[in-house]
């Protein structure tokens, strides 16, 4: 199937992570190149308060595509203080729902951790006004959840493709038993 990707683009309404090594906005902590995240500049969600909970929201980029999303899988280049540990959540916003929170394992050094949302069936409408959440599940005071880099990967099924006839994989619609789709009323008495 067809992938593209996205990244975080805007902030959203919710911003209560600290943007760390960085003056910016917190999407503009996290939109670093995928190759070789720079790890000074990034998002920590921490618990000044006692709130275990803090949210940061992104608005996403797009691009076009014509079909239907079956799947986005989110990532995102993490680390937690290995002393307290915690976890940060992911959740997607798709058709107008959230699909909810998934733990993305956040381990004590940076690496790539991801969470799937899959079963979908989001239109170019939904990808055009999609989001994000992360939210940061913290057991001791004060301690600290670094991201530094999110994406994602949308997989979509092109129009026109995903349908089986006679039994013919849609990958192979365009020729049915030898004979060219234009002249599917004739195939096997249809």
């Amino acid at each position: 199937m067809p992938t593209g990707e996205i990244v975080p683009d805007t902030d959203g309404p919710l911003t209560e992570w600290s943007v760390i090594g960085g003056t910016g906005t917190h999407e503009s902590a996290i939109d670093e190149a995928r190759a070789s995240p720079n790890t000074a500049d990034r998002i920590r969600g921490d618990q000044p308060s006692g709130d275990d909970n803090v949210v940061d929201m992104f608005g996403m980029s797009t691009f076009t595509m014509l079909g239907v999303i079956t799947q986005i899988e989110v990532f995102a280049y993490a680390t937690n203080n290995p002393t307290y540990g915690g976890d940060a959540e992911i959740d997607f916003y798709v058709d107008g729902v959230w699909q909810g929170y998934q733990y993305i394992n956040v381990g004590g050094e940076y690496g790539w951790r991801s969470v799937t949302f899959a079963g979908l069936s989001m239109s170019q409408t939904d990808l055009n006004i999609c989001g994000i959440r992360i939210r940061a599940d913290l057991a001791v005071s004060k301690t600290g959840i670094d991201i530094a880099c999110v994406y994602a990967v949308v997989t979509y099924t092109p129009a026109g493709y995903g349908h089986d006839f006679i039994g013919v994989p849609a990958a192979n619609i365009d020729n049915v038993i030898g004979v060219p789709t234009e002249n599917i009323d004739k195939i096997i008495g249809v």
